[in-house]
């Protein structure tokens, strides 16, 4: 004999359905029973004695069956009596009537299966990328910038909500805060347009979708306002969000804040801190030998007869250690304006030092009588085509080459017209170092293989100390990596970072710097999330303390003790000499100063460069080759030319395809001939460079002769049809003796009453609206021997004049 149970579940509702409904149920219940004992159910105290009758006369029926069939009796042992109590017990079980005294050993139990509570969660966070300039910034927002920020609300929780968003200042000046003019729009749809610091979006907008809401913050300088140099504003985007339809932060509630820095710039300041570039250039006027337009936007190189003919200069100072393995180098140049007509023009290695401008205490700027003299070798020679704004670019592979293992001193090149004094004017313009558009400036770009740094000691490796916009600030975000060039760990517990007056010390249980590792060490751990390429392997230090008193931007140095308090690296930079000196130069806003090659330590300010492309914790090509992009503004790094930004082209800056195929090293210059228009005849007579005369070439070469320009018949607008092959002449290079040659200068007489003349006006007509974008390329030339018109005695062998050898 068995009671079952069943449990008959509801589902969950609140307490004030159930209390409802709880005395109908009850009522339920009873009917249900009596109806079982097969009793017509009533409300009154007749009806349950009426069933009790009923079940006396039903037991004593079951009764009279049990002694007619004696087989309860039998089977369980029992007197008649017995077997009478039995039965009479198991009706009033069933029944539900039985005495309360009266004791049951039958049991169930069951489950109430499916009760599961989940508490509902509100969580977002913000994803947000760098203040992008959307006109040209210098070191601060001028008169007219603007600069934008792109936010994106990512929903982390399982519930929708709504959020307000404001701009709090944290610091700074308020003059510099109060005159920015903020535009906030969401998803598109401006939501905002007033004073940065009056930002709020109330009411709330809803947050009710699967994707993400995207704000785009544009942040302007008005044109009428004045300059603020020096000046910061530093501000935090608050968001906060709650539940829908509940008042101001009712229910579950989270608030994200994102922090902001912008800066105030002067049109007045020097955009090469300290005075330092790390990129030369001027042009030269024949008819003007003695100007100096080292300051000038603008290289030009023109020929043109009656001595009118220009050249120009650039040189990239950089220093690779001697054992470096060169393997491709170009100079390149913008060509804004191209010559009427497609022309030659040539790279000459620079053979004594120069200087750019005409400054105060300082030697005088070159100009056409002062110039340099050069190789008599050609690096490189290439055609210009007809084409506005396009990259020209020259192979110096070579001479990179020599200038890192220390056989030439670094003066850079001399860019000129392959044959000079043209009847007719041909003219280009280049951008300078100078120019306003610095994505069009001069460039060197050189790939490179070092060798393992043999130093026995950790060194300071990368200093961030000038933070700008989109990466923190300088009281919490300035960071200093230590590279481990050794094949052990070196635990720097204990050990202490110092600037120029106190010291901090490293965290004790820090982990050791791995062989060929790197650690970061910075005041604040947010420092992190401005970097998100940082290595998983990277020992980070966070010191809850500025790194000694805070790195100057103006100048500092960097000191790096063990343990026992004994020096193991130190540098110094900026008008802090007490290091280097002369010293390692500043940085400035959002790049580092950082060793060309890492861990090389040569106790010497060329150990260091300005890295326009930081990367804490890392470097870009472990023992293999990485690519160096020298600019004005630094040296951009990577690990193959694919990994740099690529050069700009034209007036909408499009990116052209960048030139990334390495190119195999060659004796000879070399152009893709298809590519390059047919150039015009030239003349053989030159101001100050000397003529150029054909020479009989060897049984396996082919003689080339050039085309020569008949001044009498030849007009102006003549079109040429001569081809390139034409002018592919090349002078081979004596690696052991080298002749000099100086120009041969015969300037036109300056009229004591009239000034000499500013930069010649360009004479050539604009830019066509639609400019097609094109790299030229370098062209294929034949080695020709040439002679050489040398002014000067030659010397048995090139001399070093000035500067330093690598």
């Amino acid at each position: 004999m068995c009671v079952i149970l069943n449990l008959i579940q509801d589902p969950w509702i609140p307490d004030q359905v159930r209390n409802g409904r709880n005395k109908i149920q009850m009522k339920k219940l009873l009917k249900k029973k009596l109806k079982m004992a097969g009793a017509k159910i009533r409300k009154s105290k007749r009806a349950v004695l009426m069933l009790k009758r009923k079940t006396v006369k039903l037991g004593k029926n079951i009764l009279k069956q049990v002694k007619k069939t004696d087989f309860i009796i039998p089977h369980f042992n029992l007197s008649k009596v017995g077997a009478m109590v039995l039965v009479f017990g198991i009706i009033l079980q069933i029944t539900g009537m039985s005495p309360v005294n009266t004791l049951a050993y039958f049991t169930d139990q069951e489950d109430s299966s499916d009760n599961a509570f989940v508490a509902g969660s509100l969580d977002f966070s913000l994803n947000a990328g760098d203040w992008e300039p959307v006109t040209i910034i210098n070191d601060g927002l001028l008169p007219g910038d603007t600069v934008t920020r792109q936010v994106r609300v990512v929903n982390d929780g399982l519930l929708n909500f709504q959020y307000t968003v404001e701009a709090v200042k944290t610091s700074g000046d308020d003059d510099f805060c109060n005159a920015l003019n903020l535009s906030a729009k969401r998803d598109g749809a401006e939501l905002y347009n007033g004073d940065l610091l009056s930002l709020v979006i109330a009411p709330p907008v809803v947050y009710a979708t699967t994707t993400e809401d995207t704000w785009l913050f544009e942040v302007n300088l008005p044109s009428s306002s004045g300059e603020f140099a020096d000046q910061h504003c530093a501000f935090n985007f608050v968001f906060k969000g709650w539940q829908t339809d509940l008042s101001a932060f009712g229910g579950f509630s989270d608030i994200e804040t994102l922090e902001n820095i912008l800066e105030g710039g002067s049109a007045s300041d020097d955009y090469y801190l300290s005075g330092y570039n790390p990129v030369k250039d001027a042009y030269i006027s024949e008819k003007n030998p003695n100007n100096n337009y080292g300051s000038q936007s603008d290289l030009y190189v023109r020929s043109k007869s009656g001595e009118d003919n220009r050249r120009s200069l650039v040189a990239f100072d950089f220093h690779l250690p001697a054992t470096t393995t060169i393997s491709f180098a170009k100079l390149k140049l913008y060509m804004q304006t191209a010559p009427s007509a497609n022309r030659s023009y040539e790279v000459k290695r620079v053979l004594e030092d120069w200087n750019e401008k005409d400054l105060p205490g300082d030697p005088i700027g070159v100009d056409w009588n002062s110039q340099p003299t050069v190789s008599a070798s050609v690096s490189d020679s290439v055609f210009t085509g007809t084409t506005n704004q396009a990259w020209v670019n020259w192979d110096v592979l070579s001479d990179t080459k020599k200038f890192v293992d220390g056989t030439y001193d670094n003066y850079g090149w001399r860019i000129e017209d392959t044959n000079e004094s043209s009847t007719s004017s041909r003219e280009a313009i280049f951008d300078s170092r100078d120019s306003n558009d610095d994505a069009h400036r001069p460039v060197l770009e050189v790939a490179f293989t070092a060798p393992k740094a043999t130093t026995t000691h950790l060194v300071i490796n990368e200093i961030f100390y000038d933070v700008g916009p989109g990466k923190g600030s300088d009281a919490n975000n300035e960071w200093v990596e230590i590279y481990n060039p050794t094949n052990t760990s070196v635990d720097i517990s204990g050990w202490k970072i110092c600037d120029n007056s106190s010291c901090d010390t490293i965290p004790a249980g820090t982990d050791p710097i791995l062989p060929y590792g790197f650690a970061l060490i910075t005041n604040d751990s947010s420092t992190w999330g401005y970097w998100p390429s940082i290595p998983t392997e990277t020992v980070l230090i966070a010191l809850d303390a500025n790194i000694g008193n805070g790195l100057a931007d103006s100048g500092d140095r960097v000191i790096l003790k063990d343990g026992a308090d004994d020096i193991v690296d130190e540098m110094s930079y900026g008008d802090d000499t007490s290091v280097f000196d002369p010293t390692v130069p500043e940085s400035g806003r959002n790049k580092t100063l950082a060793r060309i090659i890492k861990g090389y330590d040569y106790d010497t300010a060329f150990d260091w460069v300005i890295n326009a492309t930081p990367n804490p914790g890392t470097n870009p090509s472990e023992g293999g080759e990485e690519v160096m992009r020298f600019t004005s503004d630094g040296i951009e790094v990577a690990k193959s030319f694919n990994d740099l930004a690529p050069l700009l082209d034209g007036p909408a800056d499009i990116a052209l395809p960048a030139d990334q195929v390495f190119e195999p090293e060659c004796a000879c210059s070399q152009i893709e001939e298809e590519q390059a228009p047919a150039p015009e005849p030239e003349t053989t007579s030159g101001g100050g460079g000397g003529s150029l005369e054909t020479s009989p070439a060897s049984s396996t070469e082919e003689t080339v002769v050039p085309v020569i320009e008949d001044t009498a018949s030849t007009t102006p607008d003549e079109i040429a049809t001569t081809t390139p092959d034409a002018l592919n002449i090349v002078v081979p290079e004596n690696p052991v003796t080298e002749e000099i040659i100086s120009p041969v200068l015969e300037p036109e007489p300056v009229s004591a009453a009239s000034p000499e003349e500013a930069p010649v006006a360009r004479e050539e007509p604009a830019p066509e609206a639609v400019p097609v974008k094109e790299e030229i390329k370098p062209e294929v030339l034949p080695a020709v021997t040439e002679p050489e018109i040398v002014s000067a005695p030659t010397p048995a062998e090139e001399p070093a004049i000035g500067g330093r050898n690598e």
